[in-house]
Parts: C-alpha cells; sequence; structure tokens
C-alpha cells in the first residue's frame, strides 16, 4: 500500500519545488553557534510557510524509512498532509523536566506533572539534544 503512495506523490514533486525553503537570518544563525548548534545556513529551515512544509514532506529522500512502520507522507483527498510516525507515535507528558534550583523550588507546583530534575541533569540532556541536532541533515525553526 505504501508503495502505492509514494509512487502517486511522486507526482507532486516538481524539479522547481525541490529546495526552495526559507533562507534563515545571520542573527539566527549566531543564535544556533552560540547554542553549540553548528548547521550549515543552507540545511537550517526558517519559519518555513504551509507550503514549503508540504514540499518538504514529499521530497524522494522522505518516502522511505529504515524502520519498516513508517510509511511514506502522502497528501489526503481533502489536501491534508498525513505522516505516518510508526510504532512510536503521540507525547508522553511524563517525560515534562523542570530544572529545581532557588529559582523555581517555591514557585512550580511540583508532583506528577512537573517533575524536578538537576541542573546537572538539564546540562546532560542539553548535550545530548544539541548533538542531535548537530547530527541532522535539516533543522527547523519555527520562531
Amino acid at each position: 500500500m505504501f508503495s502505492k503512495i509514494a509512487t502517486r506523490n511522486q507526482s507532486l514533486i516538481t524539479a522547481q519545488s525541490y529546495m526552495r525553503f526559507s533562507i534563515p537570518t545571520k542573527s539566527l544563525m549566531s543564535h544556533l553557534k552560540e547554542l553549540g548548534i553548528n548547521q550549515k545556513e543552507a540545511d537550517v529551515i526558517y519559519n518555513p510557510s504551509v507550503a514549503q512544509l508540504y514540499e518538504y514532506a514529499m521530497l524522494p529522500e522522505h518516502m522511505e524509512s529504515p524502520d519498516p512502520s513508517v510509511g511514506p507522507s502522502s497528501v489526503t483527498e481533502t489536501g491534508a498532509l498525513c505522516c505516518s510516525s510508526g510504532t512510536r507515535t503521540g507525547r508522553v507528558p511524563k517525560d515534562k523536566r523542570i530544572v529545581l534550583d532557588d529559582e523555581t523550588r517555591d514557585r512550580v507546583h511540583w508532583g506528577a506533572v512537573n517533575i524536578p530534575c538537576s541542573p546537572e541533569s538539564f546540562s546532560f540532556n542539553k548535550t545530548r539534544a544539541v548533538d542531535f541536532l548537530n547530527m541532522r541533515k535539516r533543522i527547523f525553526v519555527i520562531d
């Protein structure tokens, strides 16, 4: 089924629309560098329009995944973008963490939703997130 959808959607992609995305500002690139994110300007998609996001989702490189549970993107009869994320779907609210420090200790309602983490844990996870972003072919920034 997925191969039929991918073949049909291939016709939606034109050579002209391939890679016509928004250019990031010098200020944004400077800010990303301060955060440790070292992407090239051409690999940062900045404030893309809905049409640009559709174009990106329909690129041939997104029609196959190493995860067999992930199907290709498609456009439905109503014009909605349909993306399959495979078996890893949804969001996990219990994964939310807030740094417990002098500023937050008495200002946050701690409990099942607002779970504390140490500054060291935050630093470790931030490093992991920056490393992950630096390994991506492209990143999207929407502000």
